[in-house]
């Protein structure tokens, strides 16, 4: 896992037809989003109608905030986190510290394709621009439901389980002895992306200051794979500490009735 800051309630709105002075009309970033950087690493996008994002890179670093478009402009305030270790191991990780704040900007085809540069903001901690080159993932336009993200999942890497009941229930135990709960929530049924909200507790040791963390993102059940697999991206601040946390969970089989 790695998390990032982000806002309160994705709710999905859909994009206006406004225009600007060049007759553009006014771009949609929602999506599911995949594609890489300047030096190859992988990224996915997560974003709602209503702009709210996380960039996901495979190396853990994450950019999570509220985009606004203008034509096909988009641009944001945006944080930075990078991954460090945390509970579930190397797969589910914590972010810990000031998170870096950054100004992002781009150019989004609506459903097609979008590219977006971020860099720090003014009087913020310096790091290396970064350009994401992202295409439109189109199991976006999959229908979401209650139904269809219940399940039990499975973190491959350190096999810690997750359920997700049918009311949207979230619950884990990792292997760090911290207790995760929460939910996952429909944010439009015509689109495959759901809220995710978690809050930890019982955390042992290192772990401790994670007890009482809320956390909250975007997430997607992408059924393109075998087996389908839950991919989220949640943020949190807190007490002066901000985090990141991203998964990539597979699905299990269900269970055969006793």
């Amino acid at each position: 896992m790695c998390l990032a800051l982000a806002g309160c309630g994705h709710r999905g709105g859909e994009a206006t037809s406004d225009t600007t002075g060049d007759n553009v009309p006014t771009q949609s970033m929602g999506g599911i989003w995949n594609g890489t950087d300047a030096t190859g690493r992988t990224v996915v996008a997560l974003a709602d109608e209503a702009g709210e994002f996380h960039i996901i890179l495979d190396d853990g670093t994450q950019y999570a905030g509220t985009a606004s478009t203008e034509g096909d402009a988009v641009s944001a305030n945006a944080q930075r986190l990078q991954r460090h270790s945390g509970p579930g191991g190397p797969s589910g990780s914590a972010a810990s510290g000031s998170a870096v704040a950054t100004a992002l900007k781009g150019k989004v085809q609506q459903r097609q394709s979008m590219s977006i540069t971020v860099a720090p903001a003014a009087g913020a901690q310096s790091f290396p621009p970064e350009t994401f080159s992202l295409q439109f993932n189109s199991s976006y336009n999959d229908p979401s439901s209650l139904a269809m993200i219940a399940g039990d999942y499975m973190d491959s890497i350190n096999g810690n389980m997750i359920k997700i009941n049918g009311s949207g229930t979230l619950f884990w135990h990792d292997s760090n002895d911290c207790l995760a709960e929460g939910a996952v929530s429909i944010i439009d049924p015509r689109y495959d992306l759901y809220e995710v909200q978690f809050q930890y507790s019982a955390c042992q040791g290192p772990f401790a200051d994670l007890n009482g963390t809320e956390f909250l993102g975007l997430g997607t059940l992408d059924k393109s794979l075998q087996p389908a697999q839950f991919v989220f991206g949640v943020t949190s601040d807190m007490n002066g500490h901000s985090y990141a946390i991203d998964q990539r969970l597979s699905k299990l089989p269900p269970r055969s009735p006793i």
